[in-house]
């Protein structure tokens, strides 16, 4: 609402009376050079050396690219939560359905398990493409990491548990690969495999309390869980920023690159004078450069930091608003950064998980309370909270939305799991 009032204001200030070109220039120079001097990526080469290269031996991208070029998980997938359903229980599970549903990825399996074992992952992806790089293998490999919980479900139905471990130490290899890229959405990506694996893990660990090697497993793909640093994830993005506004009145790069139909392209490049527009891109660098910083804060000053370095970006946005949509996804204000905590929040809700299948009583069931004391989220200082009825327990933590309305993201999880 704030920024709607202010918007006709910032827009006089930034074309009616837009500075000099000389200062505009040294204003984008220095902000340029301070992002550079803080560690941001300003050039291709600046990023791609952030990802250690891999020789094609040991790359598993080359598995995961033919995965996708291939369709290989697109295929009779609609079956798939059903049968994941059932592996809430996986003493029940059909096996010879199982088996027969499993089959029809065969190639695609064996591809993932060849992945799996190898060492490193670089997709070699043309970083030029900035905010429009494309990253096509996360939704095949989404369906392909369920597959192999399901897999593992059926493995420990049939009592090959060590088969079963495997499989769910592969989804850990699988994680690990695509956390490599040192981005948001990889990294978030790369959470949510994690947090597929561990809660089949746990699973299995809560119906067959005789078997230790899963609770052992768990703790072992805990240790393991992909690295999540939001500060750096979000000063890595520097580089989509610097593309976008290097490019920001380049249809050729608009339509080619970002994909652009001429006839959405209806509202102008740019307004105002070349002055103008120079010190629009200073005050979007200088917006990024604040949004990094407001990660160390905590609290009501984070939100302030983050929402002042948004008001910057705004003001860019006014002078290039065919970019608008593309900028979208380099939002900075404090409604998109959960990021900082949710990735921890799986985490540690899963260190919980695995004190309480570890502190199991002789008689099946669960301690009433459990010294969770330790287990707090960083930055928003939420507790993991604990609960039992004996026969189940409940592991949770009501972190804030991150929407612009305060909802709730509620992280929870109850053993056992409900078929549905």
């Amino acid at each position: 609402m704030k920024a709607v009032v202010l918007l006709p204001l910032l827009t006089l200030t930034l074309t009616a009376c837009g500075p000099s070109e000389q200062n505009a220039q040294k204003a984008y120079d220095d902000q340029l050079a301070l992002a550079k001097a803080e560690g941001l990526p300003i050039t291709v080469e600046d990023f791609v050396a952030l990802i250690p290269s891999v020789p094609d031996e040991q790359n598993a991208a080359l598995e995961y690219k033919k995965i996708t070029e291939l369709k290989l998980f697109r295929k009779d997938t609609d079956d798939l939560s059903d049968f994941l359903k059932s592996a809430a229980h996986p003493q029940t599970l059909d096996k010879g359905k199982t088996r027969q549903f499993l089959a029809q990825f065969t190639d695609g399996l064996k591809l993932m398990d060849e992945a799996a074992a190898k060492p490193g992952c670089n997709f070699q992806r043309d970083w030029s493409f900035g905010p429009a790089v494309l990253m096509p293998e996360f939704a095949e490999l989404k369906t392909g990491i369920k597959l192999l919980t399901l897999r593992a479900a059926l493995n420990a139905n049939q009592g090959n548990h060590k088969a079963a471990v495997a499989d769910l130490l592969e989804v850990t290899a699988v994680a690990n690969h695509i956390a490599v890229e040192p981005l948001v959405l990889p990294r978030t990506v790369a959470n949510a495999f994690q947090v597929a694996g561990a809660t089949m893990c746990a699973n299995l660990a809560f119906a067959y309390p005789n078997e230790p090697i899963y609770r052992q497993t768990l703790k072992e793909v805990i240790s393991q869980w992909p690295p999540r640093d939001p500060q750096q994830e979000r000063a890595n993005a520097f580089l989509e920023l610097k593309i976008a506004i290097d490019h920001a009145e380049d249809k050729g790069f608009i339509e080619n690159k970002i994909g652009l139909p001429k006839s959405e392209m209806t509202a102008p490049l740019a307004v105002g004078s070349t002055g103008s527009k120079l010190q629009a891109k200073a005050k979007m660098v200088e917006g990024f450069r604040n949004s990094v910083k407001a990660y160390t804060l905590t609290g009501a000053k984070a939100d302030q930091a983050f929402d002042r370095a948004e008001m910057q970006r705004i003001q860019g946005l006014i002078v290039f608003p065919q970019m608008a949509k593309l900028f979208e996804s380099l939002t900075m204000g404090a409604a998109g950064t959960s990021d900082r905590y949710v990735g921890v929040t799986h985490k540690l809700g899963f260190t919980a998980i695995h004190r309480a299948l570890e502190g199991r009583n002789d008689d099946g069931t669960f301690p009433a309370t459990l010294d969770v004391s330790d287990l707090v989220v960083p930055y928003i200082e939420l507790p993991i909270e604990y609960s039992s009825d004996g026969k189940s327990f409940t592991v949770s933590a009501a972190v804030p939305g991150s929407d612009p309305f305060g909802g709730s993201n509620e992280v929870s999880y109850t053993f056992p799991r409900t078929a549905h």
